[in-house]
């Protein structure tokens, strides 16, 4: 006997995304430190799921002329608690990153250590979790780390400059000249963050 095929049932949505529509819906917030930026995205949803426009060359390059991604990474805290932090790349190699948590819920720490800025050692601290379409744009001249505030919290980093291990460098984010208002005790920090020493009064910051 002869085997009738079987019929698919075809759902059509009523639209197909426009990616004009993905630059239409992004937004951008000033914070206290001058040139740290929220990026906030609406991304496109329908019954299927979602598109997320996670870089938009347009915008950051209106954010931060002359930004190009030179390298992408991804980081993973397995445990809630956990603090990485607080790093920067030293002059040449200082470069602007866009920060985003595409899983679980991170807080996020940036400090300004540019010489002679009006916000020079003032931190600010941000929110970043799975599903809030939210990214930091930190520019160089920022020390930078987070508290996971969820077990498997993920970070995707978009850097403006490769890594160089001879430029790499840190502050302590127990440091009490920064005095970092960590929403829970730490949990476990890395020797290389944790024998950070405190900055001392003559210390001016980088040239960025």
């Amino acid at each position: 006997m002869e085997k009738t095929p079987e019929r698919c049932a075809w759902i059509t949505l009523p639209s197909i995304w426009d990616p004009a529509e993905l630059k239409r819906s992004t937004r951008t917030k000033e914070t206290p430190l001058g040139g740290l930026t929220i990026i906030e995205r609406d991304p496109h949803e329908d019954d299927r799921g979602l598109f997320d426009n996670l870089f938009d060359d347009e915008l950051v390059e209106s954010l931060s002329p002359g930004f190009r991604v030179a390298q992408v990474n991804r980081s993973v805290t397995r445990l809630r608690g956990i603090l990485r932090g607080m790093h920067y790349q030293a002059s040449p190699h200082a470069d602007t990153k866009i920060v985003t948590c595409v899983q679980g819920r991170v807080f996020d720490v940036v400090v300004d250590i540019r010489r002679g800025s009006p916000t020079f050692l003032r931190w600010h601290g941000q929110i970043l979790e799975h599903g809030d379409c939210t990214s930091l744009l930190i520019p160089a001249g920022f020390a930078h780390g987070f508290q996971a505030l969820a077990n498997q919290s993920e970070l995707i980093y978009l850097h403006g400059s490769a890594y160089h291990p001879d430029a790499e460098s840190g502050l302590s984010p127990l440091d009490p000249v920064l005095d970092i208002a960590w929403p829970e005790p730490p949990f476990l920090i890395s020797g290389r963050d944790a024998t950070r020493e405190f900055l001392t009064d003559d210390w001016d910051g980088v040239v960025h």
